[in-house]
Protein backbone atom coordinates (compact mmCIF):
# COMPACT_ATOMS: atom_id res chain seq x y z
CA UNK A 1 0.00 0.00 0.00
CA UNK A 2 1.28 3.67 -0.67
CA UNK A 3 0.51 6.46 1.71
CA UNK A 4 0.86 10.15 0.02
CA UNK A 5 2.25 12.88 2.17
CA UNK A 6 3.93 9.91 4.26
CA UNK A 7 6.30 11.97 5.83
CA UNK A 8 3.90 14.87 7.81
CA UNK A 9 2.37 13.78 10.86
CA UNK A 10 -0.81 11.87 10.16
CA UNK A 11 0.73 10.32 7.05
CA UNK A 12 4.38 8.88 8.77
CA UNK A 13 2.15 7.82 12.23
CA UNK A 14 -0.19 6.04 10.04
CA UNK A 15 2.49 4.15 7.48
CA UNK A 16 4.29 2.82 10.96
CA UNK A 17 1.00 1.81 12.55
CA UNK A 18 -0.32 -0.07 9.29
CA UNK A 19 3.30 -1.33 8.71
CA UNK A 20 3.54 -2.89 12.16
CA UNK A 21 0.36 -4.72 11.39
CA UNK A 22 2.23 -6.90 8.76
CA UNK A 23 1.38 -3.94 5.53
CA UNK A 24 4.33 -3.21 2.78
CA UNK A 25 3.76 0.30 3.10
CA UNK A 26 5.61 3.15 0.77
CA UNK A 27 5.34 7.24 2.24
CA UNK A 28 5.59 8.75 -0.57
CA UNK A 29 6.22 12.86 -0.35
CA UNK A 30 7.68 16.03 -2.13
CA UNK A 31 9.70 16.90 0.59
CA UNK A 32 12.95 15.62 -0.12
CA UNK A 33 14.68 16.94 2.75
CA UNK A 34 12.37 15.05 4.97
CA UNK A 35 12.62 11.72 3.10
CA UNK A 36 16.07 11.82 3.05
CA UNK A 37 15.84 12.50 6.89
CA UNK A 38 13.59 9.37 7.14
CA UNK A 39 15.61 7.06 5.25
CA UNK A 40 18.46 7.61 7.75
CA UNK A 41 16.43 7.33 10.24
CA UNK A 42 15.05 10.90 11.71
CA UNK A 43 11.79 11.48 11.59
CA UNK A 44 10.62 15.06 10.64
CA UNK A 45 8.99 16.14 14.59
CA UNK A 46 8.74 14.25 17.90
CA UNK A 47 6.02 12.12 18.84
CA UNK A 48 6.16 9.31 21.77
CA UNK A 49 7.24 6.03 20.67
CA UNK A 50 7.10 6.63 16.70
CA UNK A 51 11.15 7.06 16.22
CA UNK A 52 11.20 3.79 17.51
CA UNK A 53 8.37 2.17 15.66
CA UNK A 54 9.99 3.82 12.09
CA UNK A 55 12.73 2.29 12.93
CA UNK A 56 11.87 -1.24 13.72
CA UNK A 57 9.66 -1.28 10.75
CA UNK A 58 12.69 -0.30 8.50
CA UNK A 59 14.45 -2.87 10.29
CA UNK A 60 12.31 -5.46 8.85
CA UNK A 61 11.74 -4.01 5.88
CA UNK A 62 8.26 -3.15 5.68
CA UNK A 63 8.23 0.45 5.80
CA UNK A 64 10.02 2.79 2.68
CA UNK A 65 10.11 6.11 1.65
CA UNK A 66 10.36 7.98 -1.53
CA UNK A 67 9.76 11.46 -3.22
CA UNK A 68 8.70 9.48 -6.35
CA UNK A 69 4.64 8.89 -7.09
CA UNK A 70 5.69 6.16 -9.47
CA UNK A 71 7.99 4.30 -7.32
CA UNK A 72 5.28 4.43 -4.39
CA UNK A 73 2.28 3.00 -6.30
CA UNK A 74 3.58 0.90 -8.13
CA UNK A 75 1.68 -2.31 -7.40
CA UNK A 76 -0.34 -0.67 -4.52
CA UNK A 77 -4.26 -2.00 -4.27
CA UNK A 78 -4.95 0.70 -1.20
CA UNK A 79 -3.43 4.81 -1.67
CA UNK A 80 -4.25 7.14 1.28
CA UNK A 81 -4.42 10.26 1.04
CA UNK A 82 -2.94 12.51 4.09
CA UNK A 83 -2.06 16.01 2.37
CA UNK A 84 -2.80 19.04 4.16
CA UNK A 85 -5.83 20.98 4.33
CA UNK A 86 -4.49 24.30 5.46
CA UNK A 87 -7.05 27.23 6.66
CA UNK A 88 -7.87 29.78 3.77
CA UNK A 89 -8.44 33.51 4.55
CA UNK A 90 -12.12 33.14 5.27
CA UNK A 91 -11.46 29.83 7.30
CA UNK A 92 -12.38 27.49 4.90
CA UNK A 93 -10.45 24.60 4.05
CA UNK A 94 -8.20 24.92 1.34
CA UNK A 95 -8.49 22.01 -0.95
CA UNK A 96 -6.06 22.26 -3.32
CA UNK A 97 -3.18 20.21 -2.19
CA UNK A 98 -5.99 17.71 -2.06
CA UNK A 99 -7.10 17.90 -5.85
CA UNK A 100 -3.86 18.65 -6.89
CA UNK A 101 -2.53 15.43 -5.16
CA UNK A 102 -5.77 13.40 -7.16
CA UNK A 103 -4.51 14.91 -10.16
CA UNK A 104 -1.03 14.04 -9.86
CA UNK A 105 -2.00 10.34 -8.92
CA UNK A 106 -4.35 9.30 -11.40
CA UNK A 107 -2.02 7.85 -14.44
CA UNK A 108 -0.51 5.82 -11.52
CA UNK A 109 -3.35 3.94 -10.07
CA UNK A 110 -3.89 1.26 -12.24
CA UNK A 111 -3.53 -2.03 -9.48
CA UNK A 112 -5.53 1.00 -7.02
CA UNK A 113 -8.69 -0.25 -6.17
CA UNK A 114 -9.27 2.17 -3.08
CA UNK A 115 -8.28 6.02 -3.03
CA UNK A 116 -8.78 6.78 0.69
CA UNK A 117 -8.89 10.41 1.81
CA UNK A 118 -7.37 10.62 5.68
CA UNK A 119 -7.33 14.46 5.65
CA UNK A 120 -9.47 16.88 7.47
CA UNK A 121 -12.09 18.18 4.31
CA UNK A 122 -15.66 19.22 4.78
CA UNK A 123 -18.58 17.36 3.44
CA UNK A 124 -18.60 16.12 -0.22
CA UNK A 125 -14.44 16.04 -0.74
CA UNK A 126 -14.55 12.15 -2.04
CA UNK A 127 -17.25 13.03 -4.38
CA UNK A 128 -15.51 16.25 -5.42
CA UNK A 129 -11.98 14.05 -5.69
CA UNK A 130 -13.52 11.03 -7.93
CA UNK A 131 -14.64 13.63 -10.08
CA UNK A 132 -11.30 14.68 -10.19
CA UNK A 133 -9.94 11.63 -11.37
CA UNK A 134 -13.05 10.45 -13.17
CA UNK A 135 -12.57 13.58 -15.80
CA UNK A 136 -10.80 11.88 -18.31
CA UNK A 137 -12.90 8.50 -18.66
CA UNK A 138 -13.38 6.70 -15.26
CA UNK A 139 -10.95 4.50 -13.41
CA UNK A 140 -10.82 1.36 -11.68
CA UNK A 141 -10.24 2.99 -8.76
CA UNK A 142 -13.25 4.51 -5.86
CA UNK A 143 -12.78 7.43 -3.37
CA UNK A 144 -13.30 6.78 0.09
CA UNK A 145 -13.03 8.80 3.07
CA UNK A 146 -11.15 6.46 6.23
CA UNK A 147 -10.87 10.27 8.61
CA UNK A 148 -7.83 10.42 11.51
CA UNK A 149 -8.39 10.74 15.14
CA UNK A 150 -5.09 10.97 16.07
CA UNK A 151 -4.06 12.91 19.16
CA UNK A 152 -0.23 14.38 19.41
CA UNK A 153 1.36 13.16 21.65
CA UNK A 154 -0.63 9.47 21.92
CA UNK A 155 -1.00 9.39 18.21
CA UNK A 156 0.76 5.99 17.97
CA UNK A 157 -1.73 4.46 20.22
CA UNK A 158 -4.93 6.12 18.70
CA UNK A 159 -3.73 4.34 15.54
CA UNK A 160 -3.59 0.76 16.97
CA UNK A 161 -5.88 1.16 19.96
CA UNK A 162 -8.79 3.63 18.45
CA UNK A 163 -11.90 4.79 20.05
CA UNK A 164 -13.22 3.60 16.75
CA UNK A 165 -12.63 3.12 12.79
CA UNK A 166 -14.87 5.36 10.14
CA UNK A 167 -15.22 3.96 6.83
CA UNK A 168 -17.03 5.95 4.50
CA UNK A 169 -17.52 4.18 1.30
CA UNK A 170 -19.85 4.08 -1.74
CA UNK A 171 -19.90 0.32 -2.26
CA UNK A 172 -19.47 -2.93 -0.03
CA UNK A 173 -16.78 -3.90 -1.82
CA UNK A 174 -14.42 -0.74 -1.12
CA UNK A 175 -15.54 -1.23 2.88
CA UNK A 176 -14.37 -4.67 2.60
CA UNK A 177 -10.47 -3.19 0.94
CA UNK A 178 -10.78 -0.93 4.11
CA UNK A 179 -11.61 -3.46 6.60
CA UNK A 180 -8.84 -5.58 5.50
CA UNK A 181 -6.89 -2.75 6.03
CA UNK A 182 -7.43 -2.41 9.94
CA UNK A 183 -7.58 -5.68 10.85
CA UNK A 184 -5.70 -6.30 13.73
CA UNK A 185 -7.31 -3.09 15.39
CA UNK A 186 -9.88 -3.86 18.09
CA UNK A 187 -12.19 -1.36 18.04
CA UNK A 188 -15.67 -0.50 16.69
CA UNK A 189 -16.23 -0.17 13.30
CA UNK A 190 -18.59 2.23 11.25
CA UNK A 191 -19.24 1.52 7.70
CA UNK A 192 -21.43 4.82 6.42
CA UNK A 193 -20.80 7.13 3.72
CA UNK A 194 -18.34 9.24 2.90
CA UNK A 195 -20.43 12.09 3.48
CA UNK A 196 -21.16 10.68 6.88
CA UNK A 197 -17.22 10.00 7.67
CA UNK A 198 -16.32 13.27 6.48
CA UNK A 199 -18.70 15.24 8.76
CA UNK A 200 -18.39 12.87 11.81
CA UNK A 201 -14.71 13.61 11.82
CA UNK A 202 -15.73 17.54 12.00
CA UNK A 203 -18.63 16.91 14.56
CA UNK A 204 -15.62 14.95 16.58
CA UNK A 205 -13.28 18.04 16.58
CA UNK A 206 -15.83 20.63 17.41
CA UNK A 207 -17.31 19.07 20.23
CA UNK A 208 -14.44 18.79 21.78
CA UNK A 209 -13.75 22.07 21.62
CA UNK A 210 -16.71 22.94 22.76
CA UNK A 211 -16.28 21.38 26.05
CA UNK A 212 -12.83 23.20 26.48
CA UNK A 213 -14.12 26.48 26.08
CA UNK A 214 -17.36 25.47 28.25
CA UNK A 215 -14.55 24.70 31.15
CA UNK A 216 -13.01 27.98 30.27
CA UNK A 217 -16.44 29.92 31.09
CA UNK A 218 -17.07 27.67 33.85
CA UNK A 219 -13.65 29.03 35.28
CA UNK A 220 -14.53 32.61 34.48
CA UNK A 221 -18.11 32.23 36.67
CA UNK A 222 -16.09 30.47 39.51
CA UNK A 223 -13.61 33.17 40.10
CA UNK A 224 -16.30 35.73 40.49
CA UNK A 225 -19.00 33.56 42.83
CA UNK A 226 -15.82 31.82 44.70
CA UNK A 227 -15.58 28.30 43.60
CA UNK A 228 -13.18 26.18 42.48
CA UNK A 229 -13.46 25.05 39.02
CA UNK A 230 -10.95 22.25 39.16
CA UNK A 231 -13.40 20.50 41.93
CA UNK A 232 -16.47 21.89 39.65
CA UNK A 233 -15.65 20.18 36.99
CA UNK A 234 -14.49 16.79 38.50
CA UNK A 235 -17.48 16.78 39.81
CA UNK A 236 -19.47 17.24 36.63
CA UNK A 237 -17.33 15.26 34.77
CA UNK A 238 -18.10 11.87 36.89
CA UNK A 239 -21.65 11.96 35.04
CA UNK A 240 -21.29 9.17 32.62
CA UNK A 241 -23.37 11.75 29.85
CA UNK A 242 -20.57 13.83 30.09
CA UNK A 243 -17.20 12.43 30.97
CA UNK A 244 -14.03 14.71 32.47
CA UNK A 245 -12.37 14.49 29.03
CA UNK A 246 -11.68 18.13 27.78
CA UNK A 247 -13.04 20.02 30.65
CA UNK A 248 -9.71 21.89 31.74
CA UNK A 249 -9.63 25.40 31.85
CA UNK A 250 -6.46 27.59 31.25
CA UNK A 251 -5.09 28.87 28.45
CA UNK A 252 -7.70 26.80 25.69
CA UNK A 253 -7.24 24.94 22.95
CA UNK A 254 -4.26 24.84 20.31
CA UNK A 255 -2.73 23.21 17.78
CA UNK A 256 -3.06 22.53 14.30
CA UNK A 257 -6.76 20.88 14.11
CA UNK A 258 -9.05 22.46 16.16
CA UNK A 259 -9.48 25.71 15.73
CA UNK A 260 -8.77 25.09 11.89
CA UNK A 261 -12.01 22.45 12.16
CA UNK A 262 -14.06 25.15 13.89
CA UNK A 263 -13.17 27.45 11.16
CA UNK A 264 -13.89 25.47 8.25
CA UNK A 265 -17.41 23.84 9.49
CA UNK A 266 -18.47 27.41 10.56
CA UNK A 267 -17.60 28.35 6.70
CA UNK A 268 -19.05 25.45 5.55
CA UNK A 269 -22.33 26.16 7.28
CA UNK A 270 -22.17 29.49 6.09
CA UNK A 271 -21.63 28.72 2.41
CA UNK A 272 -24.73 26.65 3.00
CA UNK A 273 -27.12 29.54 4.65
CA UNK A 274 -26.48 28.45 8.35
CA UNK A 275 -25.13 30.65 10.78
CA UNK A 276 -23.69 28.40 13.54
CA UNK A 277 -23.94 30.70 16.46
CA UNK A 278 -22.19 27.91 19.37
CA UNK A 279 -19.65 27.05 17.12
CA UNK A 280 -18.59 30.74 16.95
CA UNK A 281 -18.97 31.41 20.35
CA UNK A 282 -16.65 28.43 21.18
CA UNK A 283 -14.09 30.16 18.87
CA UNK A 284 -14.65 33.30 20.74
CA UNK A 285 -14.17 31.86 24.17
CA UNK A 286 -10.93 30.17 22.93
CA UNK A 287 -9.12 33.60 21.72
CA UNK A 288 -9.81 35.08 24.82
CA UNK A 289 -7.62 33.12 26.88
CA UNK A 290 -4.42 34.31 26.53
CA UNK A 291 -5.72 37.96 27.00
CA UNK A 292 -7.27 36.30 30.54
CA UNK A 293 -3.67 34.91 31.29
CA UNK A 294 -2.21 37.94 30.71
CA UNK A 295 -4.67 40.10 32.80
CA UNK A 296 -3.55 38.24 35.83
CA UNK A 297 0.00 38.65 35.47
CA UNK A 298 -0.73 42.26 34.80
CA UNK A 299 -2.75 41.75 37.81
CA UNK A 300 -0.20 40.83 40.01
CA UNK A 301 2.55 42.20 38.86
CA UNK A 302 0.79 45.79 38.60
CA UNK A 303 2.50 46.55 35.20
CA UNK A 304 4.23 44.40 32.75
CA UNK A 305 6.97 46.61 31.15
CA UNK A 306 10.12 46.00 31.74
CA UNK A 307 9.14 42.80 34.17
CA UNK A 308 11.67 39.45 33.70
CA UNK A 309 8.81 36.89 32.79
CA UNK A 310 9.97 32.93 32.57
CA UNK A 311 7.47 30.66 30.10
CA UNK A 312 7.50 26.94 31.14
CA UNK A 313 6.34 25.57 28.43
CA UNK A 314 6.00 26.02 24.32
CA UNK A 315 4.16 23.39 22.83
CA UNK A 316 0.67 23.74 21.93
CA UNK A 317 0.29 20.17 24.52
CA UNK A 318 2.49 17.86 26.09
CA UNK A 319 4.17 15.20 24.70
CA UNK A 320 4.74 17.24 21.20
CA UNK A 321 7.08 19.06 19.90
CA UNK A 322 4.40 20.68 17.96
CA UNK A 323 4.33 24.79 18.52
CA UNK A 324 1.56 25.33 15.45
CA UNK A 325 -1.17 27.60 16.69
CA UNK A 326 0.24 27.54 20.55
CA UNK A 327 -1.31 29.16 23.40
CA UNK A 328 2.07 29.91 24.92
CA UNK A 329 3.22 31.36 22.05
CA UNK A 330 0.33 33.89 21.34
CA UNK A 331 0.94 34.41 25.44
CA UNK A 332 5.22 35.15 24.94
CA UNK A 333 3.95 37.65 21.73
CA UNK A 334 1.66 39.51 24.07
CA UNK A 335 3.71 39.85 27.17
CA UNK A 336 6.70 41.21 24.63
CA UNK A 337 4.47 43.35 22.98
CA UNK A 338 3.40 44.80 26.52
CA UNK A 339 6.81 45.66 27.44
CA UNK A 340 7.84 42.61 29.39
CA UNK A 341 11.27 40.27 29.10
CA UNK A 342 10.33 37.05 28.57
CA UNK A 343 12.56 33.90 28.71
CA UNK A 344 11.20 30.46 27.86
CA UNK A 345 11.69 26.66 28.57
CA UNK A 346 10.51 23.67 26.94
CA UNK A 347 11.89 20.09 27.20
CA UNK A 348 10.74 19.60 23.15
CA UNK A 349 9.70 22.18 21.35
CA UNK A 350 12.03 24.95 21.96
CA UNK A 351 13.95 24.76 18.30
CA UNK A 352 10.19 24.78 16.55
CA UNK A 353 9.85 27.79 19.13
CA UNK A 354 12.33 29.75 18.22
CA UNK A 355 11.75 29.02 13.84
CA UNK A 356 8.61 31.69 14.92
CA UNK A 357 10.17 33.68 17.01
CA UNK A 358 14.20 33.77 16.11
CA UNK A 359 15.39 36.26 19.40
CA UNK A 360 13.60 34.15 21.65
CA UNK A 361 15.59 33.60 24.45
CA UNK A 362 15.71 30.11 25.55
CA UNK A 363 16.74 28.33 28.90
CA UNK A 364 18.19 24.53 29.32
CA UNK A 365 17.22 24.31 32.69
CA UNK A 366 13.54 24.77 33.74
CA UNK A 367 15.01 26.02 36.89
CA UNK A 368 17.29 28.88 35.24
CA UNK A 369 13.76 30.77 34.16
CA UNK A 370 13.92 31.58 38.08
CA UNK A 371 16.79 33.66 38.22
CA UNK A 372 15.76 37.10 39.06
CA UNK A 373 12.35 36.32 37.46
CA UNK A 374 9.71 38.41 38.59
CA UNK A 375 7.06 36.13 37.19
CA UNK A 376 6.60 32.39 36.16
CA UNK A 377 4.02 31.24 34.15
CA UNK A 378 2.74 27.59 33.29
CA UNK A 379 1.68 27.54 29.97
CA UNK A 380 1.65 23.91 29.11
CA UNK A 381 1.13 21.09 31.39
CA UNK A 382 4.29 18.91 30.71
CA UNK A 383 3.58 16.06 33.66
CA UNK A 384 7.87 16.91 34.31
CA UNK A 385 6.91 20.10 35.92
CA UNK A 386 5.02 18.89 38.82
CA UNK A 387 8.58 17.24 40.01
CA UNK A 388 10.51 20.41 39.52
CA UNK A 389 12.26 21.85 43.21
CA UNK A 390 9.36 24.93 43.27
CA UNK A 391 11.06 25.95 47.10
CA UNK A 392 14.15 26.09 45.16
CA UNK A 393 13.42 28.39 42.19
CA UNK A 394 10.99 30.31 44.34
CA UNK A 395 13.97 31.89 46.28
CA UNK A 396 15.95 32.08 43.20
CA UNK A 397 13.35 34.92 41.84
CA UNK A 398 13.02 38.62 42.24
CA UNK A 399 9.37 38.23 43.04
CA UNK A 400 8.02 34.67 43.57
CA UNK A 401 4.98 35.15 41.66
CA UNK A 402 3.61 31.57 40.25
CA UNK A 403 0.43 32.21 37.12
CA UNK A 404 -0.64 28.51 36.36
CA UNK A 405 -2.05 29.21 32.54
CA UNK A 406 -2.85 25.34 33.04
CA UNK A 407 -4.06 24.47 36.52
CA UNK A 408 -1.28 22.02 36.88
CA UNK A 409 0.11 22.56 40.36
CA UNK A 410 -1.36 22.26 43.76
CA UNK A 411 -2.08 25.84 44.97
CA UNK A 412 -1.53 24.73 48.76
CA UNK A 413 1.80 23.28 47.72
CA UNK A 414 2.91 26.32 45.34
CA UNK A 415 1.85 28.74 48.47
CA UNK A 416 4.27 26.54 51.02
CA UNK A 417 6.83 26.72 48.48
CA UNK A 418 6.60 30.29 48.75
CA UNK A 419 4.57 31.38 46.10
CA UNK A 420 2.13 34.20 45.35
CA UNK A 421 -0.10 31.69 43.31
CA UNK A 422 -2.61 32.63 40.66
CA UNK A 423 -4.42 29.86 39.03
CA UNK A 424 -7.61 29.99 36.39
CA UNK A 425 -10.72 29.70 38.35
CA UNK A 426 -10.03 28.83 41.40
CA UNK A 427 -9.17 30.47 45.11
CA UNK A 428 -5.18 30.68 45.76
CA UNK A 429 -3.98 30.67 49.01
CA UNK A 430 -2.52 34.40 49.01
CA UNK A 431 -3.93 35.25 45.64
CA UNK A 432 -6.68 37.15 44.29
CA UNK A 433 -8.83 34.43 42.82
Amino acid sequence: MCIIGGAGYVGLVTGAALASLGHDVRCVDSDAERIAGLQAGRPPFFEGGLQELVARMRAEGRLHFTDRTAEGTAGAEVVLLCVGTPAAADGSPDLRHVFEAAGALRPHLQSCRVLAVKSTVPPGTARRVQAVLDARGPVPCSVASCPEFLREGDAVADFLKPSRVVLGVRSPETGQVLETLHRGIEAPLLVTTPENAEMIKYASNVLLAAKVSLANELADICERVGADVVEVVRGVGYDPRIGPGFLRAGLGFGGPCLDKDLRALIQTARTHGYTPRILQAVRDVNAGRPGAVLAKVRHVLTTLREQRVGVLGLAFKPGTSDVRDSRAITLIHALRRSGSVVRAYDPRAMDEARRLIPDLECTDRPEDLAAGADCLVVATEWPEFLRLDWAGMARRMRRPVLVDGRNLLDPALMAACGFRYEAMGRRSPGGSS
